[in-house]
């Protein structure tokens, strides 16, 4: 609730968001929005092969595990944001628990 009364105040503000959420209903480009609006599939795709390299060769080199799915779509995020020039990120964390 507060995540969707800071997405208006900020859309009001003419600052462009983007928004990190943990919950996924129907599609994983869910969990990154910009000004409200979902990632298209076409640059969801583009996104995962551009970093898909680059995550393949940390995994390579983890000696704790390879990159989780959390990590992952955080860093998709964040390019993502990085495309879109957004002003504001709003990013939802938690601290391990269950819903």
């Amino acid at each position: 609730a507060q995540r969707l009364w800071l997405l208006q105040f900020l859309l009001l503000l003419v600052i462009l968001p983007g928004f990190i959420l943990h919950h996924t209903f129907n599609d994983l480009r869910e969990r990154m929005r910009v000004g409200g609006e979902l990632i298209s599939r076409e640059g969801y795709v583009a996104l995962v092969e551009r970093l898909k390299p680059e995550a393949e060769a940390v995994n390579q080199k983890a000696t704790y595990g390879e990159l989780t799915t959390f990590e992952l779509l955080t860093t998709l995020a964040f390019a993502h944001f990085e495309l879109k020039d957004v002003d504001f990120q709003v990013l939802e964390v938690g601290m391990g628990g269950e819903v």
